[in-house]
């Protein structure tokens, strides 16, 4: 019997939430704990890193071992999933052309009357 397995990606601000308890945090780490196939992209990295440093040095709402340990485990964490999952280059022109095709595409099939 196949099984199809669900791949998850998270945004930064999603993957906020497992570091700092606010509005929705419990349900995230509900899902978090329970679904096997869990990535990001590296600009969601990035982001993320980001922010935790702002929550520390900006903001003071983490102290230096919650920010310590939240940095270590997103790094760890991204260094695995990392490995296996080929990320599309975002930065390459080819990439960027076939989204602006795809894009033109959906925006002239939305401007067609229903109608026609």
């Amino acid at each position: 019997m196949n099984v199809a397995v669900r791949s998850n990606c998270f945004d930064a601000s999603a993957l906020l939430k497992l570091y700092m308890p606010e509005e929705g945090s419990e349900i995230l780490h509900e899902y978090w704990r329970r679904e096997p196939t869990k990535f990001t992209t590296s600009f969601c990295f990035y982001e993320m890193l980001s922010m935790l440093k702002v929550h520390h040095f900006y903001k003071k709402t983490i102290d230096l071992e919650t920010y310590k340990k939240a940095t270590l485990d997103l790094c760890s964490w991204f260094a695995t999933v990392s490995e296996s999952i080929r990320e599309l280059p975002f930065l390459s022109p080819e990439v960027f052309l076939v989204l602006r095709r795809k894009q033109n595409c959906i925006n002239w099939i939305c401007l067609m009357p229903f109608n026609s």
